[in-house]
């Protein structure tokens, strides 16, 4: 059944959360957003007639299938920070790597913010979130006196 030891928690319940949200986005809503969604519109005239025609088109349809690679970066990232704080164990901060791909992954969507960084950008605020969540806990964990050891 058990063999007597305590299990330790790497990730706290809502770090686990973040992390789920921002992979579930990141491996289904934002590659079928890019795929599927009309992100590009136009309107055309005829010269003759004067009759306007608006047109719609998806990602993929303007950029090609390449784009699909720029839709699953964000799941490296996530994938790439939760190895970062599963690593780190629970007591200690998110530490600077993981800060810095998150930060990375924010100016990354800032700068696409027009194409593709607006899906994006909620797992971005997830991956802010969890180092957030993380740095606090840790921060919260320094200044909590501890009983002496006997």
């Amino acid at each position: 059944m058990g063999s007597g030891r305590t299990r330790v928690w790497r990730l706290r319940v809502s770090e686990t959360v973040l992390l789920a949200v921002a992979a579930g986005w990141s491996a289904l809503v934002l590659p079928l957003g890019v795929a599927f969604a009309p992100t590009y519109s136009g309107v055309s005239v005829d010269s003759v007639t004067g009759v306007q025609t608006s047109s719609t088109a998806t990602m993929v349809e303007v950029n090609g299938r390449w784009v699909l690679w720029y839709a699953f970066a964000p799941l490296v990232v996530t994938a790439i920070l939760a190895l970062l704080l599963w690593t780190r164990g629970a007591g200690r901060g998110p530490g600077a790597i993981a800060w810095i791909v998150t930060g990375l992954l924010a100016a990354f969507t800032m700068l696409a913010m027009m194409t593709i960084g607006l899906f994006i950008l909620p797992v971005t605020g997830c991956l802010i979130a969890v180092c957030c969540v993380r740095q606090a806990g840790a921060t919260h964990r320094a200044r909590v006196p501890r009983p002496p050891r006997p």
